[in-house]
């Protein structure tokens, strides 16, 4: 139940606004600017899968967001990012011995527009593209297209809800169509409630985080997701130019360190629950879908703000 309130919050970029009321402040090379990169590493520890197995994996990305204010009234956002993951299955029974996938590549790009209505009313469009694919999957079976819209209504600086709908087609399966809502409430000068996250791990998909200023530039925060992954396999393995599907519902702890108003660190660690990996043949039937026990995860990352 919990992941499918979770698919609630809009699955629009993280720029969904050029400047999201409440959120931290960005240094800026110029007025009508502005740059963030942000890179982590993760790793996942061992895990048992139902049925014989278990696996664990490491996960690098690197994401880039640009944004420009063309005028009073509109804006431009443009984000590009690319996660490497290295699965490594092993078991002498199961889905763990089938060693059905290893490294996979996701790239995605995407911009949209935004157009403020008036001084609490904006809205806003774009389309993306993504390939998801083991190293080896066939590039034009691996790519996936859609796009965002969403309205954004914002009555001071402290507050932002939203409202929209997320799109996109899927590798062997059926276009996904998502309505939602999109929210950032300061509730102090210390405490806030927020979708519009930025930083490490919130590339992976959907989620929600508590955050609280501690001072001194320290920082913490509470975040619960979903994340689902669909990706094209090689030619080569048990499911030939096949579909592996994994989702998982994480809850994880941040500490961020602000070094000055350019650098910034984050370390994490967190556990996924309710997590499944499913394997299918290059026409999308399952050949085999199997959950697998909590995972327990560290990381740290790093954003640079231009």
């Amino acid at each position: 139940m919990i992941k499918y309130i979770l698919l609630l919050v809009l699955l629009v970029p993280i720029n969904a606004l050029s400047q999201p009321p409440g959120t931290e402040g960005q240094a800026q090379f110029a007025k009508n600017y502005r740059i963030t990169l942000s890179t982590n590493y993760e790793y996942g520890f061992d895990t048992d899968i139902d049925g014989g197995g278990e696996f664990n994996l490491n996960r690098f990305s690197i994401k880039g967001d640009y944004t420009r204010q063309l005028n009073d009234r509109f804006s431009l956002s443009v984000d590009t990012g690319y996660i490497f993951y290295d699965y490594d299955f092993s078991g002498s029974e199961g889905f763990g011995a089938l060693n059905p996938w290893d490294k996979v590549n996701r790239v995605s790009a995407g911009f949209r527009i935004d157009y403020k209505l008036n001084q609490k009313w904006t809205v806003g469009a774009g389309p993306f593209v993504r390939f998801a694919g083991e190293s080896g999957a066939e590039f034009g079976d691996s790519v996936t297209y859609g796009g965002t819209l969403g309205f954004f209504y914002a009555p001071n600086r402290d507050i932002l809800i939203g409202t929209g709908l997320f799109v996109s087609s899927r590798i062997e399966d059926d276009v996904l169509v998502v309505p939602g809502i999109l929210f950032n409430w300061q509730v102090n000068e210390k405490f806030r409630i927020s979708s519009l996250i930025t930083g490490a791990r919130t590339e992976l998909g959907p989620s929600v985080q508590f955050s609280y200023d501690i001072g001194n530039g320290f920082s913490t925060g509470l975040s619960v997701g979903y994340e689902f992954q669909r990706f094209r396999l090689d030619d080569k393995g048990v499911a030939v130019n096949g579909v592996g599907d994994i989702s998982v519902l994480p809850v994880w702890g941040t500490i961020y360190y602000d070094i000055n108003r350019m650098l910034s660190l984050a370390f994490y660690g967190g556990v996924g629950f309710f997590g499944n990996l499913e394997l299918e043949d290059s026409n999308g039937d399952r050949i085999l879908k199997e959950d697998f026990d909590t995972l327990f995860f560290l990381g740290a990352g790093l954003k640079v703000n231009l």
